[in-house]
């Protein structure tokens, strides 16, 4: 079974640490030439482009995204007690 890999390029952003323990400086991470290397959509590899960039596939070309910021999705875990009751409850039909 083969693998299925695909790449992002461009200004790249992530934390490693816990700002509010290790401080700013030692868990912001950014690279103004970044790359994104994903594998059956799992994250293999991030960090500089000219350090990552022997690592992909012959024909595998990253999408270059160079005028925007690469970012991990930011989700909202939190919930409010007065919405407990209505979690996962279906909608009224349209």
């Amino acid at each position: 079974m083969s693998t299925h890999v695909t790449a992002v390029r461009g200004p790249l952003v992530w934390f490693r640490d816990d700002p509010f323990l290790v401080g700013r400086d030692d868990a912001f991470v950014y690279e103004s030439d970044g790359l994104l290397i994903c594998e059956d959509g799992v994250i293999t590899a991030a960090g500089d482009y000219g350090s990552l960039r022997t690592r992909l596939p012959e024909g595998v070309e990253p999408d270059h995204y160079p005028h925007h910021v690469i970012t991990a999705g930011f989700v909202d875990t939190h919930i409010h007690y007065v919405q407990t009751g209505i979690i996962e409850s279906p909608s009224a039909p349209s």
